[in-house]
């Protein structure tokens, strides 16, 4: 598919922090594969992470309401925000997607008829085309899901997988033995190296014919000493 046939899709701050937090060379994949990405003005500033220079490099359009338009999403009532009511109002004027995952948002959306996504489904729309891995789209949306477990709940991540035909167990493993979901590394690619750091010990465990993962783990944390003595007697 030609990028002028693509789709338009309008995104919301929470969709853009998580995958700025995640691994922000996601998105001009997303624009290239998927859909052209815009962003309004308004909702630009709520995120710190990201400059206006990087919206370009990202393959970000940055969309400029006019005066009317920041009226009506002033006074429109509600529990959105005028932001999210400008989100709305864009994308219903445009016939634009909207990318959100927030509930309130996805209710307004559903109420004015405006096409909607969630942010992990567009990963999973990338693979899809062929332009992301499975096993990185995986560990992506398991980083989306570890920074943002208030939206993105495990029954979400679980229903991301099974699209894309991939095993989620070792995520439930790590979140069982480490309480990973509960881990301060939340920023950058902090969390994908730190599931990356889990997997293998937790493979080396196996390929040593551990029975009892967490105990055992634990054991360790607390009697370092011990790791050499184990690795030995493999």
């Amino acid at each position: 598919m030609s990028r002028k046939s693509l789709p338009s899709l309008i995104i919301d701050a929470s969709v853009l922090v998580d995958y700025v937090h995640c691994d922000s060379s996601i998105i001009p994949l997303i624009s290239t594969h998927v859909g052209r990405i815009h962003v309004a003005t308004p909702v630009f500033h709520e995120v710190k992470e990201i400059t206006e220079g990087d919206c370009g490099e990202l393959g970000i359009t940055l969309v400029e309401p006019d005066i009317e338009q920041v009226i009506r999403a002033t006074e429109a009532r509600g529990p959105l925000s005028m932001q999210d009511h400008l989100c709305v109002l864009l994308a219903k004027e445009q016939h634009w997607t909207c990318v959100t995952n927030d509930r309130p948002l996805r209710r307004e959306c559903e109420s004015q008829d405006v096409p909607l996504i969630w942010g992990i489904e567009l990963i999973c729309q990338l693979v899809e085309a062929r332009g992301f891995s499975p096993e990185n789209a995986r560990d992506f949306i398991l980083c989306i899901h570890h920074n943002n477990s208030r939206y993105i709940g495990k029954d979400v991540v679980r229903h991301a997988l099974a699209r894309l035909g991939i095993e989620n167990r070792e995520h439930w493993v790590r979140d069982g033995v480490y309480d990973e979901d509960r881990s301060p590394v939340r920023t950058a690619n902090g969390p994908r190296v730190m599931a990356t750091l889990r997997n293998t010990a937790m493979s080396v465990l196996r390929y040593l014919r551990v029975t009892n993962i967490q105990r055992t783990i634990h054991d360790l944390g607390r009697h370092p000493e011990k790791v050499a003595a184990l690795l030995c007697s493999g």
